[in-house]
């Protein structure tokens, strides 16, 4: 069973959109809308602090996580980037 007939039983009348709609217009608008909204918020913030997670898994592939902690409107917000 496939996701696209899973979202059909649900609601016969949904469209799922395809990999190429998605990668090519909806996330990059979103990503930029988000990116935009975020640069503004961090221009605000008077003091940014920067964290960075690093590790590897079982079969030793590794990663790095970076996230960004900032008060805004007087509220703690952690966000990651990468």
């Amino acid at each position: 069973l496939s996701f696209g007939a899973f979202v059909q039983d649900l609601d016969p009348r949904y469209c799922v959109p395809s990999r190429k709609l998605l990668s090519l217009k909806i996330f990059p608008d979103k990503y930029k809308a988000i990116e935009t909204k975020l640069l503004a918020i961090l221009d605000n913030a008077s003091i940014i602090n920067i964290t960075l997670d690093i590790w590897s898994n079982r079969q030793m592939e590794s990663y790095i996580g970076i996230l960004v902690h900032f008060i805004y409107k007087w509220k703690l917000h952690c966000l990651m980037l990468s």
